[in-house]
Parts: C-alpha cells; sequence; structure tokens
C-alpha cells in the first residue's frame, strides 16, 4: 500500500513526535509497505531552521531508504498560542504548494499527526483530494490540553473554533490511533462508531544496556528531553534541595525554557547539582542513559491522556524512574513497581521519592529497574506496536475498516 506520513517534525529533529512518527514509518516499510513523509524542514525543539537547510522553501531527501518531503515555515520556540499557530499556517501554506506532488504519489492511506489540529485539517483535506483513507494519529488531546496548561481559556472563541475541528477530525477519521488507554477512552466517548487502537511509542528493548548498572555516589538522577512549561523543571531546581540531599540532577535537552532555566540555576546553592546539557540524537539515549542511577520524568500538572515516551525508555533502560504527575503514566510506574510516584506540583512528596531514592542501597535499585524493564518488555515493545498498524493496512482488512 502506498502511504503519505504527514508531520510537523522527522529526524534530524529531536523529540518525542519525530522519533515515534519515524518509528511508523519503518514499520511500515519492513511490512512492505511504500512510504513518504510530509514534513516541514527541520527546527524541532529550537525554533529555528537548521543551518543545512536555511534559504530553502523545499527539499527532498532520502532516509533510512523512504522519500521525505520537507516544507518551509516560519519556526516559532514561544509557549504563546499566536506565534505557534502562526508557525503551522505557514507550514501548511508551503506543504499545500506540493499538492500535484501528493496526487502524483496517489496515497491509499493518509496517516497525519495531531496536534497540531491545522496540520490534521490539512491531512484530511489531502484524503478527499486524493480518495485515500485517513488515519489520525493523536498524540495530545488538543485543545482540552491546552486548556489544563493555561495556554487557552475555554470561553476563548479559538478555543471552540479547535474543539469543534477536533471532534470534526475524528468523525472523518477512518481510523484514529493514540497514544494512551486514557486518550483511547476519552475518544471512542465521543466516536463510538470509530475504530480506534493504543499504539503507544515503544520501545526496541535490544538497543538498551542489560548490564547491571554501576551506581554513583552521589546518586545521579537523568532528564531528558523537552524543556518547555509542561514540565516544570524550573519549579523543581528551585525547591528541592538536590544539594542537601545528596543527589545529582542532569538536564539533557532543549525547548522554549532552557534559557530560563539555565538563568535560574545560576548563584544558587543547587547550581553544581543540576546541571543541565545539550540535548542529544536519540539513537544515543540508550548509551547515555546506562551511565545513570533513576530518571526523574516530571509533568507540572495533570495532563489527561498524556504518558511522556521517556517513560517507556527510562524502563527500558532499567533505570528507576521518578515520577511527578498523575494519571496513566503514574498508574504504570506503580503497576510496574519500578519506582517513586509523587503529585503534579506536591513538592514535599516529590522530595520523600528523591530522599528515598537516595537512600536506597544499589541492590533495592537495581530490583526497581529490572521490574521496569520487564514490563516494558512485556508492554511497549515497538514490533508489537508496528504489527498492529501494519495489519491494519493491509489489502485484505481495508473493507471492513
Amino acid at each position: 500500500m502506498r502511504v503519505l506520513l504527514i508531520t510537523p517534525s522527522f529526524p534530524p529533529d529531536r523529540g518525542a513526535c519525530p522519533r515515534h512518527m519515524q518509528g511508523v514509518v519503518d514499520g511500515l516499510v519492513q511490512a512492505g509497505h511504500e512510504v513518504v513523509v510530509l514534513t516541514a524542514l527541520p527546527h524541532y525543539p529550537q525554533g529555528k531552521i537548521d543551518n543545512h537547510f536555511r534559504g530553502k522553501l523545499f527539499h527532498q531527501d532520502f532516509f533510512k531508504g523512504y522519500e521525505v518531503w520537507r516544507c518551509a515555515l516560519m519556526p516559532s520556540a514561544s509557549v504563546s498560542i499566536l506565534p505557534r499557530l502562526f508557525s503551522v499556517l505557514s507550514l501548511m501554506f508551503f506543504m499545500l504548494l506540493r499538492s500535484k506532488t501528493v496526487a502524483a504519489f496517489a496515497p491509499e492511506w493518509i496517516i497525519v499527526q495531531s496536534p497540531p489540529l491545522p496540520l490534521a485539517l490539512l491531512g484530511w483535506w489531502f484524503a478527499r483530494q486524493n480518495q485515500a483513507r485517513l488515519i489520525l494519529n493523536i498524540s495530545d488531546l488538543w485543545p482540552d490540553v491546552l486548556a489544563q496548561m493555561g495556554v487557552i481559556s475555554r470561553s476563548n472563541l479559538l478555543f471552540r473554533w479547535a474543539k469543534q475541528t477536533e471532534l470534526l477530525l475524528y468523525e472523518k477519521a477512518d481510523i484514529i490511533i493514540a497514544q494512551s488507554e486514557e486518550s483511547v477512552a476519552y475518544i471512542q466517548r465521543y466516536v463510538p462508531e470509530k475504530q480506534v487502537l493504543l499504539y503507544r511509542v515503544g520501545i526496541l528493548p535490544e538497543k538498551y544496556t542489560t548490564k547491571k548498572p554501576r551506581m554513583h555516589q552521589p546518586r545521579r538522577l537523568i532528564y531528558f528531553g523537552l524543556i518547555g512549561m509542561a514540565q516544570g523543571l524550573e519549579d523543581i531546581c528551585q525547591t528541592i534541595p538536590f544539594a542537601r540531599l545528596g543527589v545529582e540532577l542532569h538536564i539533557f535537552g532543549d525547548g522554549p525554557l532552557r534559557n530560563r532555566l539555565q538563568n535560574s540555576l545560576a548563584g544558587t546553592p543547587n547550581e553544581a547539582f543540576c546541571q543541565l546539557h545539550e540535548s542529544v540524537d536519540y539513537t544515543a539515549i540508550p548509551t547515555l542513559l546506562a551511565d545513570f542511577d533513576g530518571a526523574l520524568i516530571p509533568q507540572q500538572q495533570r495532563l489527561y491522556g498524556t504518558v511522556p515516551s521517556k517513560l517507556y525508555e527510562a524502563m527500558a533502560a532499567g533505570l528507576p524512574v521518578i515520577f511527578s504527575g498523575e494519571g496513566e503514566a503514574a498508574e504504570i510506574v506503580q503497576r510496574a513497581s519500578c519506582g517513586w510516584t509523587a503529585s503534579a506540583g506536591n513538592w514535599q512528596q516529590l522530595r520523600q521519592c528523591i530522599y528515598e531514592f537516595a537512600a536506597a542501597d544499589d541492590e533495592q535499585l537495581h530490583a526497581l529497574g529490572s521490574a521496569g524493564r520487564l514490563f516494558a518488555v512485556q508492554h511497549f515493545h515497538l514490533d508489537a506496536q508496528n504489527k498492529l498498524l501494519a495489519d491494519v493496512l493491509q489489502p485484505t482488512n481495508c473493507l471492513t475498516v
């Protein structure tokens, strides 16, 4: 089957979305499907076009054997809604200019990433123009998550438009795939007749070390990923006395709040214990994780339907997890018996979790990490996720979808 995948970011971009989208494409190609990716010029998460691609409106290349059509946009690293919306609309404009190229490819299936919602609308339009079936990949429940984060008010006209757009897309999609059980249940409330698949950001266990790690003194925690509003890293570094607890927090990542976090650490007691590093390519993450004793995975508030993909990676690497947040991710940590959980924004609970992590001996930490890895292998294996999607796209299934 010919499949067009539309996504706002794709490797060499860094972050959960591009990594997940590459996993989707790799699985479909391995299953024998012909896949083309329509995406933006590399710009994420730093919010500026990579030097190699600057000045280009379009760029076509081959990535791991399949075609990637990259389009210009006005990138933004702002946390405000309007600059981000303008950035997406600019990407849509340049993608529309590739309409003839898309038509020539004649996709039978179109998979589109949502959010952002405007890009998902473009995917629906492409599907109609090319008589293709539409798969909607839901990574976050926009616009509700934006309202929960305080980015937009539910009474705002833009929120109401976005909510109507969200429900329209659920109705128009042939298949919906979502990355958490909460998201699947939420979507099925609106479109109970639709096929909604649980398709998590999977892991390949063989890429992660299985040897017993060497524990460090002081203990070393790692955070890796986006430095933005949802993580609350600035509050954590200002509130938790890492120096007194004898724990180092190493932060690897980029994002709209990186500079603010760096400035807030300067001259504080935690400056030597909360160390900020450059982001790393996701292919280097398994090796990076092997040098730490545990992973800190924070969410500043309850974000319904959201499970940070770094949780799967930390578990696959056999790291004990300290999760600050609520919902499905916290339930996974508890079910797997692989670490500690604290309520979102409850600094006393988080401090206690980090204290217990620091006080645990090597055998206790190794047991927690082993339990997490076993759970990840059993429930989050990428091959199983990809087989689920590839089977849906088989020609014999098309009439029953």
